[in-house]
């Protein structure tokens, strides 16, 4: 018998439940709780050939915890991989498209704000829309109708005032009504009453608008260029976007400067009674900021001397090799992140990274128990735990990131980006859809080396991703996170099980009353 690798055990840390635990694997998506010998047992089985008893071999094989051999779980993945490579087909599809990288926020933790100073103050011009328009319907015609598409619009900031800005938006917003095409927004908000009356002539699917708090954490933080609040410009948007049925995501940055607050700012939107429109219409999305982290790293690393070149070379990779966040070469000397590469490891830096990481989880997890309204408003994904407790079943297994499959970003330059979060980073640039050359236009022009290094950002064709036990419910890692500068070859590594204990731990309740199956006793070895 073979034991799959993709079996997950996590302990249930709740009263009464010492000596059990809740097993996962992540390709038959099934979901059992045993007792902690059951465990030991698989355990056992993986390292030599044991006889164990027919009745929990059998049960074992038919949840997929077990297979006949290695060969058929490999048959299994195969089918698997075949299936969703299909699916992908016929899912939909987003064209983002960036109307220029300005912004009239200064977020102190903004990502974007080391992007190549060729870019400041490039507004996208009629022309390259047009080409962005062709560029679009050159794709779905070549998806034949099988991928539903929508429009994103991104930036920087797409909701700009200014004549100029307007004109553009309400260009995209009729050509998206006129082709069928639905829309969705991601905005700062302080412009979106503004925009709201425009927007309502097209389709929304959804609008994104980024908030980290109550008014003290959102002055303090999303900031106006001229250092003045965001505020009540912000909810002033939100409340005109609620009121005209627009899907509302809130997109809440977490730390330590904003967790404390998180409790009053989802109580507030309770008190509007926004959630009880249901997750479709109002939710909140808790994100965290990688390069805020790493800029903060770099601060309390300034006065410690550069690593020696031996120790840059030792066997680990250096943080600049590993390329974990954004990290580009060609920048100005004295970036933050450049004082980081050169006083820190890879490790340590990782180390402190998913330190705090982890900590904000559990941190917004004792929140969301603090209150029914708060426990309705804090749904994380925690790496398939909130969907094992909605339908009782791990999520498909995943073998890829959307960058590449599921979005397409097209910017003011007329640069094309298979990762839309990517966007503007030449790294990420895979070909453009506009160019204008002695006076000659050129459309659509590929880089084929950096376009075959996203094709191929998947958990069969990545080195890492082969051989390694979580990789179905990794799907290869954030591939922002992994290709910042040279090579989509590495993937986004995060500590997935710990993630899932976390979210375990969050969701255990509801999985239990609703969906809990437990091996029989019959079957399983008893609890000790």
């Amino acid at each position: 018998m073979h034991v799959s690798p993709y079996n997950i055990a996590l302990d249930i840390n709740e009263p009464g439940h010492e000596r059990e635990k809740l097993i996962y694997n992540q390709l038959t998506r099934s979901v059992d709780v045993c007792s902690v010998e059951a465990v030991k047992l698989l355990d056992q089985m993986k390292s030599r050939p044991i006889e164990v008893p027919k009745a929990f071999a059998n049960y074992m094989a038919e949840r997929g915890y077990i297979h006949e051999s290695k060969e058929a779980e490999d048959k299994l993945i195969d089918e698997t991989w075949r299936k969703a490579s299909e699916r992908i087909k016929t899912e939909p599809i987003n064209f983002a498209i960036a109307p220029t990288y300005n912004c009239n926020l200064a977020c102190t933790y903004c990502y974007q704000k080391d992007l190549d100073q060729a870019y400041e103050n490039t507004v996208m011009c009629d022309e390259v829309l047009d080409k962005a328009q062709e560029f679009i319907m050159k794709k779905l015609l070549e998806y034949k109708g099988k991928r539903p598409p929508y429009v994103t619009l991104w930036g920087g900031e797409p909701l700009l005032t200014g004549a100029r800005q307007r004109r553009l938006i309400e260009r995209i917003v009729m050509n998206c009504k006129n082709a069928g095409i639905p829309m969705s927004v991601t905005t700062g908000g302080v412009n979106l009453y503004e925009y709201c009356e425009l927007l309502s002539q097209v389709q929304i699917a959804e609008i994104n608008v980024s908030m980290d708090g109550v008014e003290e954490v959102q002055d303090s933080r999303r900031v106006m260029q001229d250092g003045s609040g965001s505020f009540k410009k912000v909810m002033r948007g939100l409340e005109e976007a609620v009121r005209r049925g627009f899907p509302v995501s809130i997109r809440t940055v977490v730390d330590p400067v904003s967790i404390p607050k998180l409790g009053d700012f989802i109580d507030m939107f309770d008190e509007k009674g926004w959630f009880d429109l249901g997750q479709d219409r109002f939710r909140i999305e808790l994100q965290h900021n990688g390069d805020r982290v790493v800029q903060e790293l770099a601060r309390k690393m300034e006065n410690l001397p550069p690593l020696e070149s031996a120790i840059h070379h030792k066997g680990e990779k250096t943080w600049r090799q590993n390329k974990l966040l954004k990290i580009v070469d060609n920048r100005p000397l004295r970036k933050a992140q450049d004082v980081l590469l050169s006083r820190m490891s890879h490790n340590d830096v990782y180390k402190m990274y998913w330190k705090e990481r982890l900590e904000a989880h559990r941190a917004i997890c004792d929140i969301g128990r603090s209150s029914a309204a708060r426990r309705r408003a804090i749904t994380p994904e925690f790496q398939g735990m909130r969907h094992i407790n909605d339908h009782g079943e791990g999520p498909p297994a995943k073998f890829f990131c959307s960058s590449g499959v599921g979005s397409i970003g097209l910017d003011p330059s007329g640069s094309i980006y298979a990762c839309v979060g990517s966007m503007g980073e030449p790294e990420a640039n895979i070909g453009t859809f506009y160019q204008k050359e002695a006076g000659k236009d050129s459309t659509i022009q590929n880089n084929p080396e950096r376009s075959e290094e996203w094709s191929h950002k998947n958990v069969m064709e990545i080195d890492k991703c082969k051989v390694c036990d979580v990789r179905f419910a990794c799907g290869s890692g954030c591939a922002r996170m992994a290709f910042p500068r040279v090579s989509a070859s590495d993937p986004g590594c995060e500590p997935i099980e710990d993630i899932m204990q976390i979210g375990l731990d969050y969701y255990y309740s509801g999985i239990e009353k609703k969906w809990i199956r437990r091996a029989p006793e019959s079957v399983i070895p008893a609890a000790g």
